[in-house]
């Protein structure tokens, strides 16, 4: 099944906030910020955020944010509801947060945590995979999320994968990406063991564990959600893939996935390739595992790119409850993309609306 630079388009008109210096230096560390097929010069397009550095806007998008939200915040009120607000049999979560960098056996992971913090609720948690070379600090700064960490309630780690002797940062996923030194770093072992330091020191809500990710980040997250689909409610991947051999990928137990993937990323492309089985493809695993229909239903979605020809939103209908499975094709947009201020909020409030789909 092959789906490609999908016809039914939307476009909104935005408004253009000052330019983000961080999203500036994002652009210049763009050259290593994906895959690249040996470790270094990896093509990854930045014309995008090339663009997006000298002009950041907003708009389009906000009812299907605000729709996302509403069920986020309904799934929170349930959970809050079954952990009650007893918090006497707790163990011994500190009132007042620590926001420092967890330990994680010695690779530290930044920890940002909501300013109204308690231990009367649980928490969500959102794991953080930066693209390779790129870092927790610039991942998180493009995809504008610190903002939504207090707007939509849920504590983000931020960690940084292991460093080649080049200095680039990335994470062991799949043979395409990126583990090009052959150093086997165990990265779901030590991902886990973040989780394992937030729940000891936060009041986590178990349930509601979510990985994010970038490109090689994007590649993490899927085996995250292959290899331990007890501890992972949903993923996010962002210009990522899933192996090209399909018993690299067995999950037991269905993950709902949104990927996100450019038309003419040439990094990691939208269609098959080397780097993977391509952006429809890699989601055929999982809606097999949610019995969802074969075939998605496809519409014009918000627009959450600056100056491309718009979204188009892949929905796998029939899905068993509480499970989805979704596409965010963005037309005409690269590795990079220069992302609006409206994804992050629909984004995050996508992934904040599912439940660990496992007992």
């Amino acid at each position: 099944m092959t789906m490609h630079s999908p016809t039914v388009r939307t476009h909104a008109a935005h408004g253009h906030p000052p330019t983000r210096l961080w999203l500036a230096a994002l652009t210049l560390a763009a050259p290593i910020a994906a895959c690249g097929d040996d470790g270094g010069d990896d093509g990854a397009d930045t014309s995008g955020a090339a663009d997006v550095a000298a002009d950041s806007g907003a708009g389009g998008g906000a009812d299907a944010a605000a729709d996302a939200s509403d069920a986020a915040g309904d799934v929170g009120d349930d959970a809050s509801a079954d952990a009650g607000a007893d918090t006497d049999t707790a163990p011994g979560w500190p009132a007042e947060p620590d926001r420092t960098p967890l330990a994680g056996g010695g690779r530290p992971s930044d920890v940002l945590v909501p300013a109204d913090y308690t231990t009367d609720r649980e928490w969500p948690l959102v794991v953080l995979l930066h693209g390779f070379g790129a870092s927790g600090l610039l991942q998180r700064a493009y995809l504008q999320l610190p903002a939504q960490v207090d707007a939509q309630g849920f504590i983000l780690l931020s960690p940084d994968g292991t460093t080649t002797p080049r200095g680039q940062q990335f994470w062991n996923a799949w043979d395409a990406c990126c583990d090009f030194g052959g150093t086997e770093v165990d990265d779901v072992g030590y991902l886990l063991g973040l989780v394992d330091e937030a729940e000891a020191r936060y009041r986590i809500d178990a349930k509601r564990v979510y990985f994010i990710g970038h490109s090689n980040g994007g590649f993490m997250s899927f085996r995250m959600a292959c290899e331990a689909p007890d501890r992972v409610a949903a993923i996010m991947s962002l210009a990522g893939s899933m192996p090209s051999e399909p018993d690299r990928c067995v999950p037991g137990a269905p993950v709902s996935v949104l990927s996100v993937h450019g038309t003419d990323d040439d990094t990691v492309p939208y269609d098959s390739s080397d780097m993977g089985p391509g952006a429809v493809a890699s989601l055929a695993p999982w809606t097999g595992l949610a019995s969802c229909d074969e075939t998605p239903v496809v519409e014009a979605g918000p627009d959450y790119t600056i100056g491309d020809d718009g979204t188009t939103v892949s929905r796998w209908g029939g899905c068993d409850p509480g499970l989805d499975v979704e596409l965010w094709t963005l037309d005409g947009t690269g590795h990079l993309p220069p992302f609006n201020a409206d994804f992050a909020p629909a984004m995050i409030a996508w992934l904040l609306s599912h439940q660990l789909a496992t007992p």
